[in-house]
């Protein structure tokens, strides 16, 4: 079979046109561009017309041929994944990349903004992503100490961007000796891989109307900046994702007795033992926790 011998559907060139942008994506993934199972069958199909090929199996990316028809087409290709090296990286970019297709959120390669700044040869540097008219670095954290003393070497670096957003597996790499605390940021976001499906809701969610309909009670100001809001005396903190210096910054105001209301934290569920961790004990004492409905975040 040859390129002329297929027709391409929408659904095959939103998929062409994403490897040309991401490189290499599980072939598992497709599912997204046709929301069936149908997408096993058609990927066979644009593999045997040569617009794509399998790597290491459980990869699909773009051949010289598939190049040429996007290319021909004015749509500008990146060099496909040569490199088992790059794999992981890859993947958990073009993993954030499909789960913000279709949204209002931007998110821009890490190999697209060569020239920067340093973290252009990081492998641990993923790209920028703007989230509630804020632009972040985003990054990704092995469960790995060495690894996460580099990549706070690499953060402390940067001087462009106030904000950081970190992918993690496992919340234990934050300690006192890698606190995820940076002089030259104002925060640092820390959330699970399984978590990138819900950057869309929060990136639209009036935090103000939803802490109203959990306690169905109208808000008032807050005691201090880093926390939301206030109902009944208590100063309610609405915190999806770790945010280290928000956290360190609750620790202060209480420290210093500028406050003697309760605090409530509103997060997901497996992000609460961390956050007690990460507070002090005299602030535990005042918090209290709600978890998060999730089932809207995933709609």
């Amino acid at each position: 079979m040859n390129l002329k011998e297929i027709k391409l559907i929408n659904n095959d060139k939103n998929l062409l046109k994403f490897l040309a942008r991401f490189k290499l994506m599980l072939a598992s993934d497709a599912i997204f561009f046709y929301n069936s199972s149908y997408y096993q069958k058609r990927l066979q199909e644009l593999k045997n017309a040569n617009y794509i090929t399998r790597f290491y199996r459980i990869y699909i990316r773009l051949t010289p041929a598939g190049i040429r028809y996007l290319e021909n087409n004015n749509i500008k290709c990146e060099t496909p994944c040569r490199s088992r090296n790059y794999i992981d990286r890859l993947i958990l970019v073009s993993k954030i990349g499909i789960r913000l297709i279709n949204t209002n959120i931007q998110f821009e390669v890490s190999w697209k903004m060569k020239g920067n700044n340093y973290t252009d040869w990081s492998k641990r540097f993923l790209g920028e992503i703007e989230l509630r008219n804020e632009k972040y670095l985003m990054y990704y954290a092995k469960d790995n100490k060495k690894y996460v003393r580099y990549l706070h070497f690499d953060i402390n670096k940067d001087l462009s961007y106030q904000n950081v957003l970190v992918i993690v597996d496992n919340f234990e790499i934050i300690d006192e000796k890698n606190p995820f605390i940076f002089n030259n940021k104002t925060s640092c976001l820390i959330m699970k891989k399984e978590r990138i499906n819900t950057l869309p809701y929060f990136n639209k969610l009036n935090i103000k109307q939803e802490i109203e309909q959990i306690y169905n009670k109208e808000v008032d100001y807050a005691d201090f900046n880093s926390a939301d809001f206030k109902i009944d005396s208590v100063n309610i903190v609405y915190m999806p994702y770790i945010d280290t210096h928000r956290i360190s910054a609750i620790n202060s105001f209480y420290l210093l007795g500028f406050t003697e209301n309760d605090l409530e934290i509103i997060s997901f569920k497996e992000n609460i033992s961390c956050i007690k961790r990460l507070l002090n004990k005299e602030v535990n004492e005042k918090c209290s926790f709600k978890q998060i409905e999730e089932e809207k975040w995933y709609e």
